[in-house]
């Protein structure tokens, strides 16, 4: 009966050790959700073996805060709330090809492997901090999009033409809890 105990314990904290298999979907990123709370401890409880804090950048100017959690001191998934005073996670952003969203794409894939002739998406260009990459939804998905990134030599605030952006790179695939 002791041995049955034991093996249970050990099969228990196998599974504990275990990396999450995170895949991005229509309510979050693995278990971050629209109702996780936006608070550095909770998001840890929810991705174990995962380091979390809360860092700073700048938009527009000014200082925002961000949650975001690494693997190996590298940013693998960045967390916010809509707005300073908002209280729950709204937007993730994944920078690793170790997390597909559920079409199966993943960080650097080509526009090309994704997007077909028959299935051109609506892109957009970025703006500010994000100038000179495109932003276009994900297939089938409201909340879902992918940041591509690649070089033209044309004007900012414009999306380049298929040909230029066939080969541009996923480099993050972008989580709003609100539609795209």
């Amino acid at each position: 009966m002791k041995l049955k105990f034991f093996l249970a314990a050990v099969l228990v904290l196998a599974a504990c050790d275990q990396p999450l298999d995170l895949t991005v979907t229509e309510k979050g990123v693995g278990p971050l959700t629209a109702e996780t709370p936006n608070e550095p401890e909770a998001i840890a409880a929810l991705l174990p073996g995962w380091d979390v804090t809360t860092t700073f950048a700048p938009i527009e100017g000014e200082d925002y805060s961000f949650i975001v959690a690494m693997r190996d001191t590298e940013i693998e998934i960045q967390i916010a709330a809509a707005n300073r005073e908002a209280r729950s996670v709204s937007r993730i952003t994944v920078f690793t090809p170790d997390i597909p969203d559920t079409n199966g794409v993943a960080v650097g894939e080509s526009y090309s492997e994704i997007y077909t002739e028959d299935a051109t998406p609506d892109c957009l260009p970025g703006i500010e901090e994000r100038s000179g990459n495109i932003f276009c939804p994900a297939l089938a998905t409201g909340h879902i999009f992918y940041e591509f990134g690649g070089t033209w030599d044309g004007p900012d605030g414009i999306v380049p033409p298929a040909d230029v952006i066939a080969d541009w790179k996923v480099i993050a695939i972008h989580w709003r809890a609100g539609p795209v």
